[in-house]
């Protein structure tokens, strides 16, 4: 067995801001890594740290970009035992997308608040991509289509574990002694 991480984050952008207000989720965005360390996390979102657009499929670190800029930032870290297939199957996938001109789905963020799921190619927002991963790589069976999934939702799947609360510099410490490396 091996671990996946979820962590979902609240920020004070003002497109989280807009999110919380219309779903009233206290987090707003959720991203997956594969990395023990904690060093690297994927998800949908801007591609540089000072602009919201243009946004696409990214490589976070806790360390740099956004994330380093906004270290206070709330955060809860989820850890989740896959099979060694599965895990493999969630690197194989990650690494396919890197550089394969994938993009944000603004539309898709808006109609998943309608409850109304698409699937778009090459199309998605964070909660959709974290799910439609899950699914397709044989992790977890999903609730809702991955196009309705919101970052929240992912607190409360079976076999999910909470390992850590609080601002986001602390994760790292946090799931890394939950792992054995402290």
């Amino acid at each position: 067995m091996k671990t996946i991480y979820l962590l979902l984050t609240r920020s004070n952008t003002l497109v989280a801001r807009a999110i919380r207000a219309l779903t009233g989720d206290y987090f707003t965005h959720v991203s997956v890594g594969v990395d023990p360390a904690l060093n690297e996390f994927y998800s949908f979102a801007r591609l540089h740290p000072r602009t919201p657009l243009p946004a696409g499929f990214v490589r976070e670190s806790i360390g740099g970009g956004y994330f380093a800029r906004h270290g206070s930032m709330i955060c809860a870290l989820y850890a989740l035992d896959v099979p060694d297939e599965v895990f493999a199957r969630i690197g194989a996938r990650l690494d396919a997308m890197r550089g394969a001109g994938y993009r944000y789905s603004v539309m898709g963020l808006l109609l998943c608040r309608l409850d109304w799921p698409v699937e778009r190619e090459r199309h998605m927002f964070c909660s959709q991509f974290v799910g439609r991963l899950m699914e397709e790589c044989g992790a977890m069976a999903l609730p809702k289509p991955p196009s309705l999934m919101r970052p929240a939702d992912f607190a409360s799947l079976p076999g999910t574990r909470r390992i850590y609360f609080g601002e986001l510099r602390g994760a790292v410490e946090a799931g890394c002694a939950e792992e054995g490396f402290a």
